[in-house]
């Protein structure tokens, strides 16, 4: 209703600049509501079918805290809060974990806290290590603490249950979906954790999240490897890509139209193809030498992404077999950008896209693919 409504606002007030502006930004929140609340859904649907998958990796849990820190913490700031994020008591710092998971978790936690706490309220965070049983593994809680509007003893037995939200929180005029503690109910489960709640209306809300997480021993490579991957990261590059040739593999106009807008404004040169065939036929052509990299969809009418990828990578021209691809498709979950890697991409980017994430990318392919690499100087900045 937001984004409609305000659409029509601003079509019918085209002479006022400050009128479409505000609309602008009223669609651009409301639209964000709206991706959020389908992220939510889908995340659901996939873990009620069973689809969802963990992908532990080795992570350092106090950067991942901190990580988590950057998302929420700007919230509270507005709302004037406190916020407090303890991560001392943290022994065994580098674990195997799913840190898309981890994070989703805490996130959901930490912003549920900020968002039921008024303003100038207060919302706590604590990492605590407890003693292990079993070798190689190590135990954490994670409490997020605030002192917000609570729920009732009541709403307590329903709080992890999909689209179930308190009649007090409607009333107050919070937004959500009623599904982000569900998620985070079965994301916990899955990772063989517990979560449990303790509330009171009026004086706030208490989770605690239990998992076992295995200890990851770094080698000497790895260490090295880090300490350069830091040091690396101390400075921050930002490129110009004006004079590189693009080719876009996009059926649906609308799409073709923000990408290219959005590619043309960070120098680059952008040609258009419309289906996978296309692509395959261009590539196999004198003229697919003159691209530098292929940002290609998914789903197509004849051939889709995947097919066209390895069609593209036998061609005889190591040039045109080798140039770097990247999926740019709806299709946005962990197991999506897995395929794609697996049908030969250099990388994958989940619509809908943006400035920062396509020079994101474009970063990383030319620091990967050495046939891709920004012809200016790099301006750094200390970071």
């Amino acid at each position: 209703n937001g984004i409609l409504g305000m659409t029509q606002i601003a079509m019918n007030h085209l002479n006022d600049p400050a009128r479409i502006l505000d609309c602008l930004q009223k669609i651009d929140d409301s639209s964000r509501h709206l991706l959020e609340l389908i992220n939510e859904v889908l995340d659901m649907s996939k873990i009620e079918s069973g689809d969802t998958t963990l992908h532990e990796e080795p992570l350092y849990l106090s950067k991942t805290m901190k990580i988590v820190d950057g998302v929420c913490r700007q919230a509270a700031v507005d709302k004037h809060q406190i916020f407090d994020m303890d991560i001392e008591e943290i022994r065994d710092d580098h674990v195997l974990a799913d840190p898309v998971r981890l994070r989703q978790v805490l996130i959901n936690l930490i912003s549920n806290g900020v968002k039921y706490t008024p303003e100038h309220g207060c919302v706590q965070v604590k990492v605590t290590q407890g003693n292990s049983f079993a070798e190689g593994k190590a135990r954490y809680s994670f409490v997020v603490k605030d002192n917000g509007i609570g729920m009732s003893r009541e709403f307590r037995k329903h709080v992890f249950d999909s689209f179930s939200r308190e009649h007090t929180v409607t009333e107050n005029g919070i937004g959500g979906t009623g599904l982000g503690m569900a998620i985070t109910k079965n994301i916990v489960d899955m990772m063989g954790g517990t979560i449990r709640v303790e509330s009171e209306v009026g004086k706030g809300t208490e989770f605690t999240v239990m998992l076992a997480c295995e200890i990851s021993e770094l080698n000497p490579e790895q260490k090295e490897a880090i300490k350069n991957k830091k040091q690396k990261n101390r400075t921050e590059s930002r490129r110009s890509y004006k004079g590189k040739k693009i080719l876009l593999v996009e059926d649906n106009e609308l799409n073709r139209e923000i990408a290219t807008a959005i590619m043309q404004e960070i120098g680059l040169d952008v040609d258009i193809a419309e289906d996978g065939t296309d692509a395959v036929n261009i590539m196999s052509s004198v003229e697919g030498r003159s691209y530098d990299l292929i940002f290609m969809d998914i789903q197509m009418p004849k051939m889709d992404g995947y097919t066209a990828t390895r069609e593209i990578r036998t061609l005889k021209d190591p040039k045109c077999a080798n140039i770097p691809i990247v999926a740019m498709t709806a299709n946005a979950f962990e197991e999506d950008r897995e395929k794609a890697i697996r049908a030969g991409m250099n990388g994958h980017i989940a619509k809908p896209i943006s400035t920062e994430v396509i020079l994101e990318k474009l970063s990383l392919i030319e620091h990967d693919c050495a046939c891709f690499k920004a012809d200016c100087k790099n301006i750094k900045t200390e970071q």
